[in-house]
């Protein structure tokens, strides 16, 4: 089986040295025994530096890989995985490969890393030729745009409601949801940057310490139960110029908070932050219009909704 693995940093491409402190080192070798690999490094960089220039040069890699490869398996640091993996996902749209990220919480020199687990993982996982962007961690195989961002005092991922694609035991894999991409839009073949401006609620916020110039839209969480401080957001709204988007709900229970959001308030329930933030990224990337995005925001194209 023919199988590219791109390098492109993170944890998993680091050395721990004599001071302890753990950086990236371009020789670290990373083994997947029994394919025909080829190996690439678009870039080299811990995660929490990546932007939009690391994720144009990605998505041209693994295009130009996947031209000749029955399989693609990305290293990629931990801290901003979620972001990396729905941007790939919804820039290439139906894909005809299993391309499957992988990180670790420590460098792999270590014996106890989760990287190598994951890597046995991503390798048995491959083999079932399930098409589509995938995160391997430990023993679990997500999709890429349902990953939840790595927690604080948690060394593995989550999906938004446990909702995975696949568990692997003794490398038997047990495909446990299946989804099929949209194939109404091509691959976006470059990226570029956009002003999107991710507010997190929080107790007294300010929305006046907000400057608004410039920015293409606005991306606005919420509580866990979906919720805002709806009598400010919607005075913030009024003097907004650009879309605002709520995320953060599942459409379940709804508060009177939620229910009195201003109607200039796009509320798209069922997705993870990260996920839309990066829809958000492609989308504005792919169309001229603001109705064209919106469109193509509640569409569903790689399984980012929940319900």
């Amino acid at each position: 089986m023919k199988v590219t693995l791109i390098r492109t940093g993170g944890t998993i491409g680091c050395l721990k040295g004599d001071d302890g402190v753990i950086a990236l080192s371009p020789a670290t070798d990373i083994h997947l025994d029994g394919f025909d690999l080829d190996v690439q490094t678009p870039f080299y960089e811990l995660s929490e530096r990546i932007g939009v220039s690391h994720y144009d040069k990605l998505v041209k890699a693994v295009l130009s890989a996947a031209a000749d490869s029955e399989a693609i398996i990305i290293t990629h640091g931990s801290d901003t995985l979620p972001y990396t993996a729905s941007v790939l996902a919804f820039a290439l749209g139906k894909t005809n490969i299993p391309i499957v990220f992988v990180c670790s919480d420590k460098p792999l020199t270590e014996k106890d890393a989760s990287g190598h687990r994951s890597l046995k993982t991503a390798a048995a996982f491959i083999k079932t030729r399930e098409s589509g962007v995938f995160v391997s961690d430990g023993n679990d195989v997500h999709f890429g745009v349902r990953l939840l961002e790595d927690r604080a005092f948690e060394e593995r991922f989550f999906s938004a409601h446990d909702r995975i694609c696949a568990h692997v035991d003794n490398m038997r894999v047990d495909i446990i949801e299946h989804i099929e991409s949209n194939e109404k839009y091509p691959p976006q073949t470059v990226l570029r940057p956009k002003k999107i401006l991710y507010i997190k609620p929080h107790p007294q916020i300010d929305y006046a310490a907000y400057d608004l110039k410039g920015f293409d839209c606005i991306l606005h969480d919420t509580y866990h139960s979906g919720t805002a401080d709806e009598r400010k957001l919607n005075k913030f709204a009024e003097s907004c110029r650009c879309p605002i988007y709520l995320v953060g709900g599942d459409g379940g229970r709804v508060y009177s908070s939620k229910a009195g959001f201003a109607k200039e308030i796009c509320v798209i329930d069922n997705i993870t932050a990260a996920a839309l933030y990066c829809k958000l990224l492609v989308g504005l990337n792919r169309f001229g219009t603001c109705e064209e995005l919106n469109r193509y925001l509640y569409e569903k194209q790689c399984g980012e909704f929940l319900a």
